[in-house]
Formats: C-alpha cells, structure tokens, sequence
C-alpha cells in the first residue's frame, strides 16, 4: 500500500538496498563500500550522514556513512567530483543517458534517478547482518518525518555477493507442528490392563469389530500381545531397578555397581577345622590323601563309609569337610603323652611355645606338622566328663624335632617348639590320673594325626550346557551354594596353626574349575587383567546360592565357541553351616577300607566360615568406600577437586615454580567452552580456598586452544544435491548443538585437554552424512581432490600422514568454523558429483 501512494499524504519507505561489490573490479579497495538505498517514492527532504545509522554486526560494529547523494543529484553533475563524493581515485562516476554509471558495469534505470540514495561508508561489514535506519539525526531515535516506521529500516549483509556452494533459499519450518501421538496409557503394564487398552483402541480404529468371546481370533490375538506385553513391562522394570545400587535386588548388579565404587563384594568363605585321626593298633602307616572327604555323624552309620553308605550319608545332609593337604598318618601319633620329668604337678603354662613329649616306637615328627593339646581327664578327679573342653589348642612345629633321652627314666624324647603366635593360651595341667580300673593315664595327651580340613564337598565332572551360536553363554551350576576359600600355601613353614585357620572373605576365591579338552579354565574376580585368549571366567553368585558363569568377549578372556564342552569340578558348601562344633565329625569317606583307620573327630571347634555379605550391607558401605577429598596437595588433588565444579568439564593441574615459591597452577576446560574470564577465575579460587595447602598460591587460567584447519574432498551420491550435502555436512561438523539435541562434532564438550584428533574419525563422521558416498583420504591433484589437516597456521608437519593430531597437556583441539574469526579452526569441504 505504501509503494502504491495510499494515504494522505502518502508515505514512504525503503524498498530494497544493494551493495556493490562483484560489479567492481576485483582489485577496487571500494568494493563493498557504496549501497545504493530504494525508496519507495522520491524524497521530500534532502539527506545528510546523520539521517543514516548502521548497526550491527559481530566483528565490525562500527561502520561509519561518509556521504549520501540522490542518484538523480549525481547524474546532473560534472563529471569531475568533489572530493567529498570519492577519494580513492579507483571510481569514476559519470553521466549518461542511462544513469549513473561506476566502473561501467553497474546502472542505476533512468526511472529511478530520483529515489535511489547513493551512500558510501568508511569500511566494509563482516559476515553477520547489518541494519540501515533512517533517522531524523544522528544519535536520534526518531525518525523522519513522512517515512513509515516499518520501512524506515531494512536489514542487509555487505557480503551478499561473496561466492557460496548453499543454496540461498532457506528451508522454513514456520507453521509446522509435530505429528500428534496417539493417546497412550503408559500406566497399563499388566496382561489385564493391556488387554482392555488394546481393546479400547481397536473399537477406534475398527468400530464395526465387536466381537470379544474368548474364541475369537481377534481377541485370541489381543490376549497373546498383552500376555507378551506384560512380560516385557517386567523386563522393563528389571532394567531400570537393576540400574542403580539404591534400588537393584539381583546380587550380580549390586556386585557390578559396587565394583563402579571400587568396592569388592564378598560372597563368604567356608569353615576350616583341624581333624584327628586314631588308626588301628595293628595298621601301618597310611598316606591320606588330600580332599578326602570328613562327615559330621549320621546315625546309623560306622566311621568309615563305603560307596553306598556314603550315597545313604548324603541324603541326611551331613556336613561335608575334605583335608587340604596330603598327611602320613601314624598309630604312634594316636596319642602323644607329654612329659613330665617325674613331677607330680606339671603345668604347661600359659605362653609355652614349646614341650617334651615321649616317643614311643617308630614315632617320627617334622617342621610343618601340626599337633593339638588336648585335656581328655580332669586332672583332679580323673573323669573323662569333667575334662575342660576348652583346653584344646593346636600348635604347628616351626622346626624338627630334638631327639633326647630322659637319663632317670630311660624315656626317649621329642622337644618340640612352636610359633609365638600358636603359644598355648591357657595353662595345662599335666597329670597321671586314675583311669578307673586300678592303672593311671595322663589327663592331657597330644594328637599327632592331624590335618586341615575345610567345608565343602566336591562335585566332580558335572557337564555344563553347551554354547549357543550367537547367544551370550553363562552357564547355572547344578548345585547351590558354592564354596569360597582364601588360597592357602601348606608348604610355608612359616606359617602358624593359627594363621592358618584364618580367611579374609574379600580374599576367598571360587573353589571350581572347568575343564575342555585337555585345558583347564581358572576362576577371577573379574576379567579386567584378563588377556584376549586367558582361558578365564567369572563366578556370580545369586541369592539364593546359585552361581552362573561369565566369561570373556575375546578381548577381555576368551569366549567359548559353540562347540566348546565344559566339565566343572567345583565344591559346595560356604558360609557358617560350616562352623560345627568340637568332636562332630565322625565318619570319613573311603571307596577301599582296608580297616586301619578307627576314628575320626576334630577335637576343636570348625571356625572362620562367613556367610555371604548381605545386599544391605553393600549399599550401606560401598557408598561410603571412597574417603572424601577434603585437602588439596598434589596436582591430582586439585584436579579431582575442580572436575567437581558445575561448570568444570575437565581441568589439568601442574605445580610451577615462580622464582620465590611454588604454585599450583590449574587450567580449567569449561562446559560449553566458555571463557575463563575474571569472574570464573574468582569463583574457582574461592571454590578451592577451603581446600588449598596454608601457604600456597593457585593461578586459574583457561587452556591452550589449539585450532585446526581441515579440508575435505566429498564425493556426493547422484541422488543428492551438492548444496544439501554441504549444509548436512556444516552442520555435523559444526561447534553447536544441533537440533536434535547432539553435539556438532567440533562442540567444545566433545574434545578436551591432551585429546587426539584422528583423520579417520572425521571422515567417520562425514561417511555417516546422508548423500555422502566417497570421503576421500589421499590427495590427488590431477583429480582436484585436495586434503588438508594440520594445525591453523602452521602448515603441514606430517599430521595428515599421521592420521592424528596431537595436542599436550594444557592444549584443546578447536574448530569453531566461525567466518569472522578463522583464526579458532576452520573445516571446508569440496564436493564433486552429485546432482
């Protein structure tokens, strides 16, 4: 309406504005210095500078009007200017029948002389938009009067003729909205309730259907994905409680999350026992092996078990314990007296680490072996019953025996002497009692057929499931409650009797082990250590004392083929089942019985066993496993401490020394790659003060940034257009947030200090651009393909060749593909085919 004089009296504006700049000669110092301004009707007042502002801009704000003129004013002049109208000598402004005519090349119509302004500025503007506003004087809000308030400005771009492969129609997503969702009940999880949602929508979308009998087809079919429904709405439960310590309940995810905390969940270890062993008068020395099986009593049943017995044994669910080491059993070692020298009232006392017993026969005894005082009679009535059953202790030789001989009595000896840590805890009295039929025995004697044992019963060569093709393999075990034991080395004389009855849970590893033709895979904690090909697996225990297999990807522990067979030894039994109380056990397993050996009992009590660490205690403790960081002295301290600001994504820290004294300078990689300015500076000292080292300084600086300059050679699908090729790919490799809310590739979030920049993945990135077929990786110039990688004005030093570039400690890649600031990383991009 105002182009068409509309009004009274009418009003004016500004149609359009053009700069000149392509219509120039290339080496003309003006270009882009003169825009011609149309207005919609001839001025009724005469122009000045001050009428003209500009502003705008990102890296030139300033732009400066040094003179206006009506196109129609400049064409009645002489051809010769003053010098107010140009000063570069480069132009010529002339009169002629068609207009105004600068450098030959560019025509103002004769028509429109008399409403087109000819203004010149001090200097071209950058490459964001620029506003030209008519004003009624400079400074002046206000505007002109006779001029419309909509068109008494007009936005423009000094850059508008620079050369560009975008298209410059630009796609507007004004007016649209996104696609409504169907109305969906999120809260109906169940079979019920999935059921009556699907049905609901089905009498929508199909309202002739309605049909809902049981015999259906219809209905048959709801039913079936409802029932499906309902079980991925559990797994989808799973999931998310399974997700986090607070609210996990399966033992292997709390197990997981806790290990995030450097917390190691125990899961018990078993019980361990000293057991004593009588062997017939007439038997010869026997050789028991190690794992022989000890049961606590079954009734019914004589001490040693044969293969069916044992079967029987079993179903009454004894508790089973096996020796740990293989021992020489001896009947000289039934019953070892001590001696006493004649005296009446001998007292080992408290302390005593050593004795001198009475050998008899072919008695022999070494370092290592293990011997357990025992007072069997009180020493002052002599009645078995009335012996002190808590004067038990077992002591282990710490060297071999000295051989001796009593010169009163005749008596052969044994001076034995043991660690500090067995020393004898309580006094024993040692006397020669009534036994009750007119003789004497001693009130304490010493069993020397004694061996280790621990809780648990082998299962041996229980087939595992075999691997399927494809799927995860982590095989159940067949039985339940599998046993933990710290590893224990008998060959360390070293060791006491004592040390060796002691277990850290934390410590105690799986007793099981697989075998596969011919190789044995051993159990770990975890898989971390493990190399490609470590034949190695993982126990989780559940529970309810299941335990199932984990084993490796290949990368961490080989994985097992779908041909691999697996046989498993392991043992059951954990936890303080195990803890049985003096003289339980009884019987022993023996598959040949050749009658020499009598008995068998522990004379103390089965000690150690730990039951597996509660899900409560772990989420009570492992949070608490890290110690708070409350003091900052080394460099890793004020890193630690400063990556716990808000704003910190990443921070690196070195002490310098500044002539005087030392001081902790710390560099800080800000989220979102703000600047490290004054006031950040001053929040990050006042951040870490409560946690510096009295008497020393922290300096807070920003990092290094080191911009990179990339050019990539694409080749595009015949199916795309260059120019949409192109916006995608500015787009991946921008420094923003895009618009689905990922992270352009270059955004300062995704690179940080001493970060590698690999070729290949930017090339990755560019191959995943729709409409792109080919990056290219090599130059070629015969073809125009030219690459470049290299850090912005340092030229190439073999980065390309490299395939990386690497940046130090304090240095952060940047590529901000920002037109006015170059200098912070560039990445161009050219494109051949396509449409």
């Amino acid at each position: 309406m105002i182009a068409e004089g509309v009004g009274s009296p009418p009003l004016n504006g500004i149609d359009y504005l053009e700069v000149l700049d392509g219509d120039l000669p290339p080496s003309s110092l003006d270009r882009q210095k003169y825009l011609i301004v149309y207005l919609f009707h001839p001025p009724q007042v005469t122009f000045t500078t001050g009428n003209l502002s500009i502003t705008g801009g990102s890296r030139i704000t300033t732009i400066n009007v040094e003179w206006v003129h009506l196109a129609a004013d400049l064409a009645a002049s002489p051809l010769t200017q003053p010098s107010d109208i140009t000063r570069t000598g480069d132009w010529i402004i002339a009169k002629n029948l068609a207009g105004i005519i600068v450098g030959s090349t560019f025509a103002i119509a004769p028509n429109l002389l008399d409403r087109a302004l000819i203004v010149r500025v001090d200097k071209p503007g950058d490459f964001t938009e620029y506003t030209l506003k008519l004003v009624s004087a400079l400074g002046s809000t206000a505007l002109i009067s006779g001029f419309d308030n909509v068109f008494s400005q007009v936005t423009f771009s000094f850059k508008a003729d620079c050369p560009t492969d975008l298209d410059c129609r630009q796609d507007s997503t004004a007016g649209e909205t996104a696609g409504t969702s169907p109305d969906i009940d999120y809260l109906a999880r169940d079979f019920t309730s999935l059921r009556r949602m699907m049905l609901d929508r089905l009498s929508l979308v199909l309202p002739d259907w309605e049909e809902r009998t049981a015999a259906d087809l219809g209905v048959t079919l709801v039913e079936l994905l409802a029932y499906f429904g309902d079980y991925l709405s559990y797994y989808q439960d799973a999931v998310a409680t399974e997700a986090y310590l607070s609210t996990a309940r399966r033992r292997p995810s709390v197990r997981r999350h806790a290990r995030l905390l450097d917390y190691h969940v125990h899961d018990g270890n078993n019980a361990r026992t000293w057991a004593s062993f009588t062997l017939a008068a007439s038997a010869s020395d026997v050789v028991l092996a190690a794992q022989t099986q000890l049961l606590t009593r079954v009734v019914g049943l004589g001490v040693v078990l044969d293969d069916d017995e044992y079967e029987a044994a079993l179903y009454q669910s004894p508790e089973v314990f096996e020796t740990m080491y293989e021992v020489t059993l001896q009947k000289e070692r039934n019953e070892i007296r001590i001696h006493t020298w004649g005296d009446g009232q001998c007292h080992l006392q408290a302390g005593a680490t050593s004795a001198v017993l009475a050998k008899t026969g072919s008695l022999t005894l070494a370092a290592g072996d293990v011997l357990v005082f025992e007072e069997v009679r009180s020493p002052t009535s002599g009645l078995a019953s009335e012996a002190n059953p808590t004067r038990r202790h077992a002591v282990r030789l710490t060297e071999d025996p000295t051989a001796s001989v009593d010169a009163v009595f005749g008596t052969d000896l044994l001076e034995i002497t043991w660690s500090s840590e067995d020393a004898l805890p309580f006094s024993l009295p040692v006397r020669m009692v009534d036994d009750g039929s007119g003789g004497t025995t001693p009130s304490c004697i010493v069993h020397g057929n004694v061996v280790l044992a621990d809780h648990g019963r082998t299962v041996s060569n229980e087939a595992l499931a075999l691997p399927e093709q494809g799927q995860r393999y982590s095989p159940t075990l067949l039985e339940n409650e599998l046993s933990f034991a710290e590893e224990l080395d008998v060959t360390d004389l070293t060791l006491s009797a004592s040390a060796m009855m002691q277990q850290a849970p934390r410590d105690a590893v799986p007793l099981i082990s697989l075998s596969e033709g011919g190789r044995i895979w051993l159990p770990r904690r975890d898989l971390l250590s493990s190399g490609h090909d470590a034949q190695e697996f993982v126990v989780e225990m559940e529970e309810d004392g299941s335990a199932k297999l984990r084993f490796g990807d290949n990368l961490l522990g080989r994985r097992p083929t779908a041909a691999t067979s697996f046989v498993a030894t392991y043992r059951i039994g954990r936890g303080t089942s195990g803890n049985i109380g003096a003289d339980s056990l009884y019987h022993i397993y023996l598959s040949n019985d050749t009658g020499e050996i009598e008995g068998v009992c522990n004379p103390i009590a089965a000690s150690g066993g730990t039951d597996p660490e509660t899900l409560q205690d772990v989420k009570r403790f492992a949070p608490q496993a890290f110690r708070s960081l409350k003091r900052a002295v080394t460099p890793e301290d004020y890193v630690t401490l400063a990556e716990k600001h808000e704003d910190v994504q990443a921070a690196v820290a070195t002490l310098e020394w500044t002539g005087s004294w030392s001081t902790m300078l710390v560099a800080i990689d800000r989220l979102g790659g703000d600047e490290v300015d004054d006031d950040f500076v001053e929040e990050m000292l006042t951040y870490l003060e409560p946690y510096r080292l009295m008497g020393g300084d922290i300096r807070i600086r920003g990092p290094v940034y080191v911009p990179l300059r990339v050019a990539l050679t694409v080749c595009v699908d015949s199916d795309y257009s260059q120019s949409q090729v192109h916006r995608s790919l500015r787009k991946r490799f921008s420094a923003e947030e895009l618009e689905d809310g990922t992270l352009g590739f270059f955004h300062p979030d995704n690179f940080t200090f001493g970060d590698t920049v690999y070729f290949s993945q930017i090339v990755k990135a560019a191959m995943a651009v729709p409409g792109v077929h080919i990056v290219y990786t090599e130059v070629d110039e015969d073809e125009g393909i030219e690459l470049l990688f290299e850090r912005w004005g340092m030229g190439d030093q073999g980065e390309l060749a490299a395939g990386r570039i690497e940046t130090d400690e304090f240095e952060v890649p940047r590529v901000d593909s920002d037109p006015d600031r170059p200098e912070n990383g560039t990445i161009s991009f050219t494109l051949i085919g396509g449409l």
